[in-house]
């Protein structure tokens, strides 16, 4: 009796490469930045990553995503070092986690399509 893969094939490789982004982007961690802020970037990227893939279906990582991602880690990591010591790890698990959480809903997806909004918040067709 063959075993049935819970996925299609081409989902792994997607996968994998979720998984090799996510590590890249770890990696841009500005030298001096404390150890445990690679296990939390890393979980926030790969996290953000798979549900743009699971919510709008986005099954591609172009470069600019890339760089998209790894920004959102080195802005995170400066201003956590602006915030008192003691709150410095959470200050860079929330700020980063808000950015993973706008990458998903208004850049991947295009949550507004051909529309964009004014600086007044008002939507014109683009």
């Amino acid at each position: 009796m063959a075993v049935q893969q819970a996925y299609p094939a081409d989902d792994e490789v997607w996968l994998g490469r979720a998984v090799s982004v996510a590590g890249q982007v770890v990696a841009g961690l500005p030298a001096g930045s404390p150890p445990g802020w690679s296990r939390i970037a890393y979980r926030a990227v790969l996290s953000g990553v798979l549900r743009d893939w699971v919510d709008n279906g986005e099954a591609s990582l172009e470069d600019e995503d890339v760089a998209a991602l790894s920004r959102f880690v080195q802005q995170a990591a400066s201003v956590a070092t602006m915030a008192s010591p003691e709150l410095r790890d959470d200050t860079f698990e929330i700020v980063l986690g808000a950015l993973m959480d706008d990458w998903v809903v208004n850049w991947s997806g295009g949550a507004l399509g051909d529309e964009e909004l004014t600086e007044d918040g008002v939507e014109e067709e683009g």
